[in-house]
């Protein structure tokens, strides 16, 4: 799935995957769910699998999260939570 809008809220599921092309606000990837971010990415919490290829900001991740930073930019903040 591609997204091409601002969106907020978003949240992906076990066995979902999302390829992230402008803006979301408070991002949430489950185990299992994976997201590749080419866009701008804000409030992210990461218990599943993440690569970033462009901007991030405020990530958390939980137990059991993976975050590939490809190339990409992370600003503000980033907590390990296990």
């Amino acid at each position: 799935m591609a997204d091409n809008n601002v969106s907020s809220g978003v949240v992906v599921s076990s066995g979902d995957s999302l390829t992230i092309l402008n803006t979301v606000v408070g991002l949430t990837v489950q185990s299992g769910g994976s997201v590749a971010n080419l866009g701008n990415v804000s409030s992210v919490t990461d218990q599943g699998s993440v690569q970033n290829l462009s901007t991030m900001q405020s990530v958390t991740i939980e137990d059991g999260g993976t975050l590939e930073n490809a190339g990409g930019s992370l600003a503000l903040q980033l907590h390990f939570v296990s």
